[in-house]
């Protein structure tokens, strides 16, 4: 995974993306009436040099889960991503992990919500760029699955 990033970092500063100032922004999900922002690790960013500041992408056995903040969803519920007026350089890679952090799938551009009920973590990543630089943000949170409103 960090020879991917590692390699994500060289296309962009060889597309000329490098800028002079951190891009970077809030991020908010929203299912139904209900919205949270993630935990956000921004693990890679630049520093206005021209050279980027590199954090530990974090593995979810890595993450105290304390700090994440819950979304309840209901199966074939959508939830949308809503980003601050900035360019998104790549997809956003979405994995859900089950209760015992046991990774479900790994999608592009989806969140699929499962059947069951239960609590899932969600781990995303968001690359960032517009004129003022780039970075890479990692976010979780926990999705408390619910099979109707009454539950």
């Amino acid at each position: 995974m960090r020879r991917f990033f590692s390699l994500l970092l060289a296309v962009l500063l060889l597309s000329g993306c490098a800028g002079d100032g951190k891009a970077y922004g809030t991020v908010t999900l929203t299912a139904g009436e209900r919205s949270v922002s993630p935990y956000a690790n921004i693990y890679q960013e630049e520093t206005g040099d021209g050279t980027f500041t590199e954090l530990p992408f974090l593995a979810l056995e890595e993450v105290d889960l304390s700090l994440l903040p819950a979304l309840t969803v209901f199966p074939n519920e959508e939830i949308t991503v809503e980003t601050e007026e900035r360019k998104i350089a790549f997809p956003q890679k979405y994995s859900l992990y089950d209760a015992e952090k046991n990774q479900i799938y790994a999608f592009y551009d989806e969140i699929l919500i499962p059947e069951e009920e239960g609590r899932y973590y969600l781990s995303f990543i968001i690359l960032w760029g517009d004129e003022t630089g780039n970075a890479a943000g990692q976010y979780f949170l926990i999705l408390e699955v619910k099979s109707s409103s009454f539950s």
